[in-house]
């Protein structure tokens, strides 16, 4: 059984990909709508098993200014963003900042926002949602900062082009069975939600992993 009260604060990557080259984007956006996988991310990051706590979403500089102004900050979730130019991005949400001075937060580096959020007692798990750079950053950097992955795997029936990717070394990483995913889930009021293998819309289909990092 998965406590996850019990446990120190996890670092986790949820991202939806294409195989088999892990894609993850097209000209800047996602060439792929899915509702599943929409709702999927939405509640896996939100909830929580311990009422009193909230989960942080980690993203980049244009990650954040993609989300469209009526839905950000991420609700029932503490945003920070990540921007070399910390301070003058400060300065350029500061409206933002002053009417959500509890759920957005703005750091200069991955490390630095990943250790703020492992120290505060209100927090249960970390989510870094993108862009690639970061994605990629958090993969690569040193000490494994990434616990595991939660993977939306997806194949089309139609050639889908790609022009970014994540650069993800599968040896690296452990597929997990699809009943700790679920054990997982049910942890957080979510058990049964949702079919975790065959979703069909349109020429994609796709299935939810939980990767973790091998030891």
């Amino acid at each position: 059984m998965l406590n996850l009260r019990m446990a120190p604060v996890k670092v986790s990557i949820i991202v939806a990909s294409l195989l088999p080259e892990f894609g993850i984007g097209s000209k800047g956006r996602l060439p792929w709508r899915l509702k599943k996988d929409m709702k999927f991310f939405k509640e896996v990051t939100s909830k929580t098993a311990d009422q009193n706590k909230k989960n942080v979403v980690i993203m980049g500089r244009r990650t954040y200014d993609s989300i469209p102004k009526r839905f950000r900050p991420l609700k029932g979730r503490l945003n920070i963003i990540l921007s070399r130019d910390a301070e003058e991005y400060r300065q350029e949400l500061k409206s933002e900042l002053q009417t959500h001075p509890d759920t957005l937060k703005i750091e200069d580096s991955l490390e630095r926002a990943i250790q703020q959020s492992k120290l505060s007692p209100s927090v249960e798990e970390v989510f870094i949602i993108g862009g690639a750079q970061v994605y990629n950053s958090a993969i690569s950097a040193p000490g494994n900062i990434v616990d595991r992955i939660f993977l939306t795997e997806i194949r089309s029936s139609t050639k889908v082009d790609m022009d970014t990717f994540l650069k993800l070394d599968a040896e690296q990483w452990e597929k997990q069975n699809v009943d700790d995913l679920e054990e997982y889930l049910k942890s957080k009021g979510l058990g049964g939600e949702f079919q975790l293998c065959g979703n069909r819309e349109g020429e994609y289909v796709y299935n939810f992993l939980l990767l973790n990092k091998k030891k």
